[in-house]
């Protein structure tokens, strides 16, 4: 904001630049450990489910924030192969992944910690505890993560003295114990908002599940982290009284991981998709394309549904002068036109050209809702 000023473009430039670094990594990353192809479908899994993109356009600390956790574990993950590697790079891994963990802390708190180490807890037990980092590093890892992150509360402490952090620390633990501006919900809020905000990827990561072949050690380790992740940051903030949809979109990691494990099995003829996950595609994208088709009329008659509506933020929203046009409708048209386009290739077993177009037809309602 000091070189572009105090605008948009400032807020949201950050999270686009990571957007592209992300992309790059998991591609590179993808490739490294399993193939180019797997590189290739993370990254569309990743850059073209509806949440997972949409958020590298907002102004929100999240996505950078879940970035420096993610690779936090992965570089973490080589600590529980440390025998098989060389003398020196334990520690180089060692301190790869505390500092990313003290970048997360920095970033937006002490939950970055909870997230990790109860992943790394979780993968442990899912591993039978037959792969384990040393005790040393273990302490390593713990004393460079508290003295990285130490380095921005201790300049706030002497600047500002305890007020800000005791603020900071009180409002964590609100977040736990309370509804916090009202953003309220049931349990099942964030696994409704991450099928149908994670989608597609939501319904392809299934086919992880199946009938899985032996692995690599590496690769097995791998897909039980992302799984352990998945697990704890769901549990995490279903129990979390305040619900906010972002809160879980670290989720987005291990989603996109498994959709890429499992499109790549199926584009390699190992499984086939379900009927239930070309089910689930089609209602889901028929929830999306009649929303896209229904909302500029809504919007033109924003009168007829204030009355149902009592949430105070929400009807202020109401009030900002977006000019409607019923012509807009067609972008729900021509969405659910692409769906079909998709879904008839996927019906031909042709998996590869289907998941394209699937894409496209994502990344152009992405554009619409942007736009709106």
């Amino acid at each position: 904001m000091q070189i572009f000023g105090i605008n948009e473009f400032s807020s949201r430039l950050p999270n686009a630049l990571f957007g592209i670094i992300i992309l790059i990594s998991l591609f590179q990353i993808g490739v490294k450990h399993f193939s180019i192809q797997f590189g290739w479908l993370w990254v569309l899994s990743f850059g073209a489910s509806i949440a997972p993109h949409f958020y590298f356009r907002t102004g929100l600390i999240d996505p950078i924030f879940n970035f420096f956790i993610f690779l936090s574990l992965y570089y973490a993950l080589y600590l529980f192969q440390y025998k098989d590697l060389g003398h020196k790079k334990p520690l180089t891994y060692t301190f790869l992944s505390a500092a990313f963990c003290a970048l997360a802390i920095m970033t937006k708190g002490p939950v970055a910690l909870i997230i990790i180490v109860g992943t790394l807890f979780l993968a442990c037990i899912f591993n039978f505890f037959k792969s384990m980092p040393s005790i040393a590093h273990l302490f390593l890892w713990g004393i460079v993560t508290i003295s990285l992150s130490s380095i921005w509360f201790l300049y706030e402490f002497l600047i500002h003295g305890n007020t800000y952090i005791y603020e900071f620390i009180t409002y964590q633990i609100r977040l736990f114990q309370t509804e916090d501006a009202k953003h309220g919900g049931t349990i099942l809020f964030h696994p409704i908002a991450l099928l149908l905000g994670c989608f597609p990827a939501s319904i392809f990561m299934w086919s992880a599940f199946v009938k899985r072949e032996t692995e690599s050690v590496f690769q097995k380790n791998f897909f039980q982290l992302m799984l352990a992740c998945f697990v704890v940051v769901l549990v995490l903030f279903s129990i979390v009284q305040t619900k906010i949809i972002h809160y879980s979109s670290m989720d987005y990691y291990p989603m996109t991981f498994f959709a890429a494990w499992g499109l790549d099995r199926i584009m390699r003829r190992e499984i086939h998709m379900s009927v239930l996950q070309k089910i689930g595609l089609l209602f889901i994208s028929l929830f999306w394309g009649i929303l896209l088709f229904v909302i500029p009329y809504l919007g033109i008659h924003k009168e007829e549904i204030i009355p149902y509506i009592h949430d105070k933020n929400f009807l202020h929203q109401l009030e900002l002068p977006i000019q409607w046009d019923l012509y807009a409708s067609a972008f729900g048209i021509i969405f659910i036109a692409l769906i079909a386009i998709a879904m008839m290739k996927f019906k031909g077993q042709k998996i590869r050209s289907g998941f394209i177009i699937l894409s496209i037809a994502i990344v152009f309602l992405i554009q619409v809702l942007s736009y709106y």
